[in-house]
């Protein structure tokens, strides 16, 4: 219907943030720390420039993280509204849509207004992965940070470890600033929404292939496409 049609350009969207904005931004902020490595050799002063130079580019990958989360929370709870139409669809009310909270929420509201498990979609660990970061970049310390550690502790640095030292038996979570956010891992991002939509458009067009059988070759080419981004969902999840 119209919500597919309004969504066909969502994936692509993120993905030319990606290709012009972060991957742009991100080596130009890597020159600028090599070159202020290099001055810091011989002169001591650049140490400290260095060093808040490299708090930069942390801020900078929380927030593309946050960006990448907000894009993708706007493109979902816009498609679920359109879905909607303003219909009366019990369990399903205009809160829901525009405040339901990631889970169970809004699963159900999607399920409700799509026919479709959110949950069973193959991106959907990645981006509840991203959701609890974009709140934990978004909020800080918090109730956000300490549930993004419990679930996910491998984005940060392992401790350090000393023989003498006798770990808490609650220890308290690193902090949000010392997130290990990565390119491959905004990307790992970018490339789950792309599947989910890509995904999104297979499932409109095979409820329509029993009224026009040539669609069943362009399912095939999305089958295809979706091949490549599944693997980088895969590989990163193991790594």
């Amino acid at each position: 219907g119209w919500a597919d049609a309004y969504a066909s350009n969502n994936g692509s969207d993120v993905e030319d943030y990606l290709t012009w904005v972060i991957k742009p931004s991100l080596a130009a902020l890597e020159t600028q720390r090599q070159e202020l490595a290099r001055a810091a050799e011989d002169d001591v002063v650049f140490h400290f420039v260095l060093s808040d130079h490299e708090r930069l580019i942390k801020r900078t990958h929380m927030t593309f993280a946050l960006a990448i989360q907000s894009m993708w929370e706007q493109q979902l709870r816009s498609y679920m509204t359109t879905c909607a139409n303003g219909g009366t669809i019990e369990g399903v009310t205009q809160w829901k849509l525009e405040k339901g909270t990631w889970g169970d929420v809004l699963n159900e509201v999607f399920y409700k207004v799509r026919g479709i498990k959110l949950e069973g979609f193959d991106s959907y660990a990645a981006l509840t992965q991203l959701q609890m970061l974009g709140n934990a970049c978004r909020h800080g310390e918090g109730d956000s940070a300490r549930s993004l550690h419990r679930c996910h502790p491998e984005l940060w640095p392992a401790p350090l470890q000393f023989p003498w030292y006798e770990c808490e038996k609650t220890p308290t979570p690193p902090p949000v600033q010392q997130l290990q956010i990565t390119l491959d891992l905004l990307t790992r991002y970018v490339v789950a929404i792309v599947l989910f939509w890509l995904d999104m458009e297979r499932y409109s067009l095979e409820s329509l292939v029993g009224k026009q059988p040539r669609l069943k070759e362009s399912i095939a080419e999305l089958l295809e496409k979706r091949v490549p981004l599944l693997a980088v969902l895969t590989q990163s999840a193991k790594t």
